[in-house]
């Protein structure tokens, strides 16, 4: 429900002045009458007044809580953003932002870890399971570097003769993805026997943008 504006108040007529006999009777009436009016009118708008009050209430509550979910929202895209690969391979200190991957689900790093390895996600509440719908993204900024692919995750390059292989094994569904920065060259998506679209690459040339591929079965493969 919106605010709305407050009723009206009727103009009382003019007050009997004491000192003016000749009138005095003949205003008094109407002004005695016109403040029962203006006793009703001024408890409308006081009533209206404490309805725009409530509905100011609810709407700042919900502007809060619409707040704190884009807050959130941001804090899930800011640690999806820095994936740092699967949880049971780290060792040492961790930071926020960051997100794991561990026991096929994506968990986002809710405090800093001075050891990341007595923290296990899904157990310790150092970690929140990653929101569906967000996918995990790492960046690759080091030229020349090698890469494994876990599924589930976007790679994007940012220097040139990078490495991704592909991962050594998939069910349906499974897929993992590139994204290309401008300018970045010589980079390589290694897939060994495994398929893509029914044929086997071994390994393919990065020259396009951006591409998620999804496995399919043993005879297809990615698709």
């Amino acid at each position: 429900m919106a605010a709305t504006a407050p009723p009206s108040i009727t103009a009382l007529p003019t007050p009997p002045d004491p000192d003016d006999r000749p009138t005095f009777k003949t205003r008094a009436y109407p002004w005695s009458v016109a403040q029962q009016t203006l006793a009703t009118e001024v408890a409308a708008v006081a009533d209206n007044v404490y309805d725009n009050a409530l509905e100011a209430a609810t709407q700042a509550t919900t502007a809060t809580s619409a707040a704190l979910t884009a807050t959130n929202a941001a804090a899930s895209a800011v640690g999806a953003a820095n994936f740092k690969g699967e949880w049971p391979s780290l060792t040492g200190a961790l930071a926020r932002p960051a997100c794991v991957k561990h026991s096929g689900r994506f968990w986002l790093l809710l405090s800093d870890l001075a050891d990341v390895t007595a923290d296990t996600p899904g157990v310790s509440a150092a970690w929140t399971v990653l929101d569906a719908g967000t996918v995990p993204s790492q960046l690759m900024s080091t030229a020349s570097a090698t890469v494994n692919a876990v599924v589930g995750v976007r790679y994007i390059f940012a220097a040139n003769d990078i490495v991704l292989n592909a991962p050594s094994s998939a069910n349906k569904g499974d897929y993992h993805g590139i994204r290309l920065t401008a300018g970045v060259t010589g980079c390589t998506w290694v897939w060994g026997s495994i398929k893509v679209r029914s044929g086997t690459p071994g390994t393919l040339d990065v020259d396009i943008q951006s591409m998620d591929l999804f496995y399919e079965d043993v005879t297809r493969g990615y698709i």
